[in-house]
């Protein structure tokens, strides 16, 4: 019933926006044409005529002198988001990071006089709340610049600045507070702070909540636009942060939530980010399932259509990204690669280096998954230059991985000289420590920031041991990966714990054949097992010395080289993405 009075309200005020909104703006047209952008915004009605009426709004802006009017400021926040909505003009981010920065500058020095005794009236209450929304603009900005430290700084402050110093019984500053703890719980995620993320979305839900007991009834607007929120408060939100932790079923469930509330919505954003991220979660739950996968990609490519129809950039890279992933997982290279490339143009011509790593990674997987160790290597070489000086932690530790499987394959093929593993192990430990949580961070009794990523850290740095025969630290590593398997539900690090599992098998101290289950009597299959079995011993009690090891069994350096064998391809050569 609510959801028919809402669609019915929304066409009836259409043809008269329309109207409105195709006109450039004169000063006597600046109210109604911010009163009807305002109302197109909230309803989630985001086309053509939008982003013109946009551009009517930001050059009317650029002509007038900057006014201590709400409306003002108001207008400039509106053009930010719906720029970033329907992008029409780079320089209206620079123009708007800019003008943040300084009136930032102006909050701080305003708080200074409030706490020596200042008085502010209801008008300027009311300016300086559409100046904290505009301010929240430019701290998005800092995180969109890969400053997410700043950037959290600066809404921490903006919150207790409002909360302690605008709020009043008259003017709660719910939407206000809901906006600055949204953004705090996007950065958090970030900074992989998974706890501090939640108690951010979770406080944000509660200001839309309180918002919305004193919106007049039948403000359908407003109802459409909280119900977005809410809906990227769990999807975006919680969805996400399980999403990146591994935790499946969690994702899932906020997905599905989420999903469900802007089933019908006519934003073409938001619900499209939300199934973007529902085929993520698909693709981490499918494996290398073919029918699992093909429904993860449906999702993706839904996705992907929407953000190119609408001409948003930014997030249809983002969508091929996904994509260049679920057809790695498919083995479907070429594929693959022309989805990355799409993602790689756009990361290039906005410099975003985050983005750029990301791209290498990828490619270092695909290279790999193609059997092409050495170009591989020479991928995820590129992803730590780009990567190295970032405060994004995942996307560093992911880089320094993907070169450790590169160096691990290598060393599996005898690409490296001398043929070990102890490189790949290093980058590996590097990878962990990233992700190492302080001893004073809030959360859960957890000594990571990410289980997943860390779970994909122990169990390589077990199979490089158990490759070189040193079972007491293959098995200490993987005692490590047993206390995250109940959070990490992603079906390649299963799969990968599988192959782990199986390779520290080989290491047992005995050797031995069931003399009741002829089904073990293959000659050709025990006797290469004996050989491996016997390789591995004399390794491990020889500290992995090959030569020392020789002498033990009696045999030439060369021969006993030999017995490690041909070591299979694994069937998980790719390793999850963020």
């Amino acid at each position: 019933m609510i959801e028919r009075l809402v669609i019915e309200f929304m066409d009836q005020v259409q043809v008269e926006a329309s109207e409105i909104l195709s006109r450039p703006i004169r000063d006597e047209d600046f109210q109604p044409q911010l009163k009807q952008l305002k109302k197109a915004y909230k309803q989630g009605r985001f086309d053509s005529r939008v982003a013109a009426a946009n551009q009517h709004l930001a050059a009317y802006l650029r002509t007038v002198k900057e006014t201590e009017r709400p409306e003002y400021y108001k207008a400039r926040t509106l053009v930010y988001e719906l720029n970033d909505i329907l992008p029409v003009d780079p320089e209206i981010d620079v123009w708007t990071f800019e003008d943040g920065q300084r009136v930032y500058r102006d909050l701080l020095q305003l708080s200074d006089r409030l706490a020596t005794g200042s008085r502010l009236t209801d008008f300027a209450r009311k300016l300086v709340r559409e100046k904290i929304l505009f301010c929240a603009c430019y701290g998005h900005g800092l995180k969109r610049r890969n400053e997410p430290n700043r950037a959290k700084e600066i809404f921490h402050w903006l919150l207790d600045f409002t909360t302690n110093k605008i709020v009043t019984a008259q003017m709660p500053a719910y939407g206000t507070r809901a906006n600055l703890a949204h953004n705090l719980g996007s950065i958090y995620r970030a900074l992989e702070q998974h706890e501090r993320c939640e108690a951010m979305y979770v406080q944000a839900l509660r200001f839309y909540h309180d918002r919305m007991k004193l919106r007049p009834p039948k403000d359908f607007d407003d109802l459409a636009f909280t119900t977005r929120r809410l809906a990227m408060c769990i999807g975006v939100g919680f969805g996400l942060v399980q999403l990146t932790r591994g935790s499946l079923h969690r994702a899932e469930h906020a997905l599905i939530t989420a999903r469900s509330l802007v089933a019908r919505s006519p934003d073409p954003i938001v619900p499209s980010f939300i199934e973007l991220l529902y085929g993520s979660m698909g693709r981490c739950q499918a494996g290398t399932d073919p029918e699992k996968l093909a429904e993860a990609i449906r999702s993706l490519k839904l996705a992907r259509r929407a953000f190119k129809q609408h001409g948003h950039p930014r997030y249809h890279a983002r969508a091929c990204s996904e994509l260049a992933l679920a057809y790695t997982a498919q083995d479907k290279f070429d594929c693959a690669l022309m989805y990355l490339n799409v993602a790689e143009d756009y990361a290039r011509r906005q410099q975003e280096h985050k983005w750029l790593a990301n791209v290498h990674i990828r490619r270092s997987r695909i290279r790999r998954g193609q059997g092409d160790y050495e170009q591989a290597l020479t991928e995820a070489d590129k992803a730590i230059e780009k990567i190295e000086n970032s405060e994004e932690i995942v996307a560093k530790a992911d880089a320094y991985i993907v070169r450790g499987e590169a160096q691990f394959y290598l060393a599996s093929t005898g690409g490296l000289a001398p043929p070990n593993y102890e490189v790949a192990r290093s980058d590996f430990r590097t990878a962990l420590s990233l992700l190492k949580k302080d001893k004073h961070a809030h959360g859960r009794n957890e000594k990571t920031l990410n289980p997943k990523i860390a779970s994909v850290c122990v169990l390589r740095l077990a199979q490089c041991y158990a490759r070189e025969g040193n079972q007491v630290n293959a098995k200490r590593f993987f005692r490590r990966w047993t206390k995250y398997k109940a959070i990490v539900e992603h079906e390649w690090v299963r799969a990968l714990a599988k192959e782990v599992a199986a390779d520290i098998s080989r290491l047992d101290d005995f050797f031995s054949i069931s003399s009741r289950n002829p089904a073990e009597w293959n000659y050709d299959q025990q006797f290469n097992r004996f050989r491996a079995w016997f390789y591995s011993q004399a390794m491990m009690h020889t500290n992995n010395n090959a030569t020392e090891a020789a002498a033990l069994t009696g045999l030439s350096r060369p021969v006993f080289v030999k017995l490690r064998g041909p070591v299979e391809r694994s069937h998980t050569k790719h390793s999850p993405s963020e």
